[in-house]
């Protein structure tokens, strides 16, 4: 049987409304000409580790879950890690759906980079 490479852990979905508003309240931001991310410490009473909004000013349906779906698989795999002292909202802007997918994970990456205090 061949080998299999191993997939990243799925991460847990922030879905509440007063979770996602508490972001808006007392979240860090962090600002990219295509996306903004909000973070709050884990410490906070939330259940999850991120939430992504993509609001319609971006497009249509199907361009708002294409970013939507970017969002979580760059997530996913390069910047959630099971110790992170943060938990994470991220919020799409119109030039995200200009992006391609590798684009898209440059700029969540730096992000989240300068979140932790590595980048400027």
């Amino acid at each position: 049987m061949p080998s299999r490479t191993r997939r990243p852990p799925s991460t847990k979905t922030i879905r509440k409304r007063r979770a996602i508003q508490l972001f808006f309240a007392a979240g860090k931001p962090f600002h990219d000409s295509a996306l903004l991310l909000l973070v709050l410490p884990r410490e906070t009473a939330i259940e999850g580790d991120v939430f992504f909004a993509t609001p319609r000013k971006i497009g249509n349906a199907v361009v708002r879950n294409r970013v939507r779906r970017r969002m979580r698989e760059v997530f996913r795999r390069w910047i959630w890690r099971p110790d992170d002292p943060f938990i994470y909202g991220w919020i799409a802007r119109r030039q995200a759906a200009l992006l391609d997918f590798w684009r898209l994970k440059e700029k969540m990456t730096r992000l989240s980079a300068r979140a932790h205090g590595k980048g400027n």
